[in-house]
């Protein structure tokens, strides 16, 4: 669908940014699990940065899932987050509202009632030969590869948020999340968002959603990241859909940072797209 990344809007999904720390010298990449630093913390490390973002072309209409990379410098701040189409580097880092600028794009984080140290929802834009982009994702601090489990399952739980759109009515949703990650064998993971209060993106009010439950089953671990699967709309435990004839569906994800008392990634996000003839859904979940 075209033209519809307008209901998304900016400030779309709202999740928490909140860390610490204390100052250091100068810094080195480290990969140590024991190494890792909260997202706001100073420290002697440079952090690599990884995440998931929807992003629409202000021209085209288009929506796609795109993979987050980057770093930035505990000990300075310096911050840098790419799309691969755009690199945005902000030599200061985070400001003390959560945004992150180098003049021509902003990236501004979002909060809610609940603590994340290593991850953060955030909203960008910014123009590429004449085209303008909005992003809406999940970016934080990534896992590192090599201190990724071979073994046992972990059961995050957190927030989540989606929006409905078609062609006559829009819905913006809050609700909870669990994400379950099987680290055995090829590695998966199963996302479930559901628990919505529904808000009627017309009037403001709260009403009753087309659906009450998004499910991603069957995502493939692949090192620090989680695609594909199989992805399911219901409601009173019915599926349904809403986007009609011609809907593709398509999920990422991405683990962040490390809780040793577990040996597991610490926390975990992404972001899903539904599309179809009759309208489009856009799912994002961050947990621990």
């Amino acid at each position: 669908m075209k033209n519809t990344f307008a209901w998304l809007g900016t400030n779309c999904f709202a999740l928490v940014l909140s860390a610490c720390g204390s100052g250091g010298d100068s810094p080195d990449t480290v990969d140590l699990a024991t190494s890792y630093v909260s997202l706001q913390a100073q420290g002697e490390t440079i952090s690599n940065l990884g995440g998931v973002s929807i992003r629409s072309n202000g021209k085209t209409g288009e929506l796609q899932i795109l993979v987050l990379s980057g770093s930035k410098d505990q000990n300075t701040g310096e911050t840098t987050v790419t799309d691969g189409t755009y690199i945005l580097k902000d030599n200061d880092g985070f400001d003390n509202s959560g945004n992150l600028t180098d003049g021509q794009s902003n990236l501004s984080t979002q909060a809610m009632p609940n603590n994340y140290a290593y991850s953060t929802a955030f909203d960008q834009s910014y123009s590429v030969d004449d085209v303008s982009y909005s992003s809406t994702g999940i970016v934080g601090i990534s896992t590192t590869p090599s201190v990724m489990p071979t073994s046992g399952s972990v059961l995050y739980s957190g927030q989540s948020e989606a929006l409905i759109v078609t062609a006559s009515q829009g819905f913006s949703l809050q609700g909870k999340s669990t994400v379950e990650a099987n680290f055995s064998g090829i590695g998966s993971v199963d996302v479930r968002l559901n628990g919505f209060t529904a808000t009627d993106m017309a009037t403001g009010k709260t009403t009753s959603a087309p659906i009450d439950e998004i499910a991603v089953t069957g995502m493939t671990i692949t090192e620090n990241r989680f695609s594909e699967g199989f992805i399911i709309t219901r409601n009173d435990g019915a599926i349904v859909s809403v986007t009609g004839a011609n809907t593709s569906a398509v999920a990422e994800g991405m683990l962040f940072g490390y809780d040793p008392t577990i040996s597991a990634p610490d926390e975990v996000g992404g972001m899903i797209l539904i599309e179809g003839q009759d309208g489009i859904i856009v799912g994002s979940f961050l947990a621990d």
